[in-house]
């Protein structure tokens, strides 16, 4: 998978995962058994090649066909830290999901897209406040479009990027 498809997934869940964690005790578990149908992540990143390096990455996308949620649709806004090579991405994202009445929900967790173009990726993300707290939102991404970003990567240069989402749901 190539490391802006990884970024992107990252970018997803860090978007996801955008507020600060909550601090202190637990929220109880608001369940929603929701759904969105699809989207889109979009992430900007240190220069990245094929060598796995430290990285900072901005994540921010968009959610639709959500049935279950306080919406139909919802952005994100998250921020992504670790390790990130065109070839596998894996570290930490913290952001929100707002959704277009307003609320907010903050998610973080581990994030990882494994090695590979076109590898698929499904991560976990805790919901640590807002709609669906205490919940998880569970996240399958598309690969990533490589073609427009191997000469960036061969360089060492690849920092946006784009992948689909092809499902979200929270339990």
């Amino acid at each position: 998978m190539t490391l802006s498809r990884n970024i992107a997934a990252l970018a997803m869940v860090l978007a996801a995962a955008g507020a600060p964690l909550a601090i202190g005790s637990q929220v109880a578990a608001e369940s929603m058994n929701a759904s969105c149908g699809g989207g889109t992540v979009y992430y900007d990143t240190d220069p990245i090649g094929f060598q796995s390096m430290p990285v900072n990455a901005g994540v921010r996308g968009n959610l639709s066909g959500c049935q279950g949620t306080p919406t139909h649709d919802a952005t994100i806004d998250a921020q992504f830290t670790g390790a990130a090579s065109c070839m596998d991405i894996n570290g930490q994202v913290d952001g929100t999901v707002t959704w277009s009445n307003g609320e907010v929900s903050a998610v973080s967790g581990p994030f990882h897209v494994p090695g590979g173009f076109g590898a698929p990726a499904t991560n976990t993300l805790t919901i640590e406040s807002g709609p669906g707290a205490g919940g998880q939102i569970v996240m399958d991404l598309g690969p990533v479009n490589a073609a427009t970003l191997a000469a960036a990567c061969a360089m060492g240069q690849a920092q946006h990027g784009e992948l689909p989402i092809l499902g979200l749901r929270i339990v």
